[in-house]
């Protein structure tokens, strides 16, 4: 193990719902941040060092503290705790468990106030996406930001209701209102 790494966990991680990765979990406490350690054993493109608030405590008082940041931040999602190190591995479990309640309830709380300022201030860019029957539904990331069917395809597009935008990633297009009835109306005419 590197020096100045502590060893809190070693972990069973969801990968999308699609897979398990076993991941290994370090600590660094230090300096203005800590930093929590993700290694995976197989899907190296995920590892990661996520800053988190340093924490005053014990080492186990911030080996709790940062999985539940990480959790709370969407970057750990474990199935289960699998080899306890310097925490329990019921600890890693409720540590990690209130990190996502944490979670959910902050997206569940941006995208009802979402769909509370589109029903008070209508967007032109999501009632098109209504209308031409995309699905516009708010991410829960961001206040404003929504996901719809791109028109004609099996994927997603972002909308930015602030904005009055969309973007397309994959079909590289992106504009506003008018830009997405062109698009529709020209996959609809193929």
């Amino acid at each position: 193990m590197e020096a100045g790494w502590l060893f809190v966990a070693e972990v069973e991680v969801s990968i999308m719902g699609l897979a398990e990765d076993e991941c290994r979990v370090t600590l660094r406490r230090g300096g203005e941040d800590d930093v929590l350690r993700l290694r995976h054993s197989f899907v190296n493109q995920l590892d990661r060092d996520i800053p988190v608030p340093a924490c005053p405590g014990s080492d186990e008082e911030a080996a709790l503290a940062a999985l539940e940041h990480a959790a709370s931040t969407g970057w750990l999602t474990i199935r289960e705790a699998t080899h306890p190190g310097l925490l329990t591995i019921d600890q890693v479990q409720e540590a990690v468990g209130r990190g996502h309640r944490r979670w959910r309830a902050e997206r569940d709380t941006i995208t009802r106030e979402s769909w509370e300022l589109e029903r008070a201030a209508p967007s032109r860019i999501v009632q098109t996406a209504t209308e031409l029957r995309l699905g516009p539904e708010p991410t829960g990331g961001k206040v404003g930001n929504w996901l719809a069917r791109c028109p004609g395809t099996n994927h997603t597009i972002m909308i930015s209701s602030r904005r009055e935008e969309f973007g397309c990633g994959y079909c590289k297009v992106k504009g506003g209102p008018e830009e997405l009835r062109h698009v529709a109306g020209r996959r609809r005419s193929r």
